[in-house]
């Protein structure tokens, strides 16, 4: 299972360190130079300074690696066995033996779960002050 979600973070990691990249590089280093001539130290200013600023970020990429790891069936489907099989290839497996009906509830039940993170990250967000 651990080697399942190393896979699946390894495949969104391009996409998540470009977005987190260009979350910091908005910063304004004046921010930071603030806090360190107040007496902060650098645990701090980055904890109190710029992971409050970056943490929208942070949610997103999380939104869409869970999302993109939810449907994603081309990483997974050679290092996963009958004990560790995600819903995507479980999927894939009715499919292929024409059960339809059942894979359409696993599509069904893939498609709730991402809803549900979508929004919870959309509330999480709303809560922290973001409105778009």
């Amino acid at each position: 299972m651990a080697l399942l979600i190393l896979a699946t973070v390894i495949s969104s990691m391009t996409l998540g360190v470009q977005v987190i990249k260009s979350a910091l590089t908005q910063l304004a280093p004046e921010l930071e130079e603030g806090a360190v001539a107040a007496g902060a130290s650098a645990w701090r200013c980055f904890r109190d300074i710029v992971l409050p600023l970056i943490a929208p970020s942070i949610m997103l990429v999380g939104a869409l690696s869970f999302i993109a790891a939810a449907r994603n069936v081309s990483t997974v489907a050679l290092i996963a066995t009958s004990q560790n099989r995600p819903l995507s290839l479980l999927q894939l497996d009715f499919l292929v033996d024409s059960r339809h009906e059942s894979a359409a509830v696993v599509g069904i039940i893939l498609v709730a779960l991402t809803t549900g993170v979508a929004v919870t990250v959309r509330l999480i967000g709303l809560r922290a002050g973001i409105q778009r």
